[in-house]
């Protein structure tokens, strides 16, 4: 009966050491795979897909923090739902207060007392290919003729019109306080783009045609009578938005009309620079 007794209290006592030791995750081992190093470019969100094995416990209880992480780069990590749940996906959002430059970070994965390093590098080497100033030419006056600068007005660069039609852009950058947006690393080739900031854009005086939103391009604001004169825009005024002659024949009609603008890289080593105004 002793004997019994005894024999029970030692099992007893074994479960709940290896009951503790289960719980400090004690022997266990953090693997992680795909998280390499990085390249990016300002204004550029950055998406790694990686995995870790933790062979017992569950994976919803490991947490993450990034160390060493670079001014005005940010991020956040989800568990990716489509796939095991093991497989995580690292978003790095790359603003455009971001320096150049190569960085040694580290992110640090936890499972109780559990926890794993992982170094990778970012390396953030932009070859600026085409930058814009958008100016609100709703603010016009004599003080200001060409309108003030548009701050947070975000700009969508498309590669073809199946994309802009998807709405699938290539590139999306948001204008800094100046009113200034840059683009990096863009091939040679034409671009789609469209300018927008509240109720206002590059692209005005929409109207549906043919099942699709269009309106008249923008090209500046007029400043004198002379520029009216030799204008092909009826009613023009100064102060006024100036229309694109998208035909080329002389007169502003609805032909004209289009849901977007375009850009045009022909160089990649000289700097492509546009002046866009945005109003109703």
């Amino acid at each position: 009966m002793v004997r019994g007794i005894v024999f029970i209290l030692l099992f007893v006592n074994i479960f709940l050491v290896s009951c503790r030791k289960d719980n400090n995750q004690e022997g266990l081992d953090l693997t992680v795979q795909g998280l390499t190093d990085i390249e990016s470019r300002i204004g550029e969100t950055k998406s790694i897909n990686f995995s870790i094995n933790q062979p017992k416990g569950n994976h919803n209880n490991i947490t993450f923090e990034m160390n060493n992480l670079p001014n005005g780069v940010s991020y956040s990590i989800a568990n990716d739902e489509t796939k095991e749940n093991n497989a995580f996906t690292l978003s790095l959002i790359v603003t455009n207060q971001a320096y150049l430059g190569k960085y040694n970070m580290t992110l640090e994965a936890s499972y109780g007392k559990l926890k794993k390093d992982i170094p990778f590098g970012l390396n953030i080497n932009d070859t600026l290919s085409i930058t814009m100033a958008i100016y609100d030419a709703t603010a016009y006056s004599i003080d200001f003729p060409y309108g003030k600068h548009a701050d947070s007005a975000t700009i969508k660069l498309y590669t073809n019109e199946s994309n802009f039609l998807l709405d699938k852009p290539y590139y999306v950058v948001n204008t800094d306080t100046d009113g200034q947006a840059n683009f990096y690393h863009l091939q040679k080739g034409n671009y789609l783009f469209v300018v927008k900031k509240g109720n206002l854009s590059n692209i005005v005086d929409k109207k549906m045609d043919n099942g699709e939103l269009k309106g008249f391009a923008t090209c500046g604001i007029f400043q004198n009578s002379c520029e009216i004169r030799s204008s092909a825009q009826p009613n023009a005024q100064i102060g006024q938005l100036i229309y694109r002659d998208q035909n080329c024949d002389g007169t502003i009609t609805n032909i004209d009309r289009t849901p977007y603008d375009k850009i045009s890289i022909y160089n990649k080593s000289v700097v492509t620079k546009k002046l866009i105004w945005i109003g109703k």
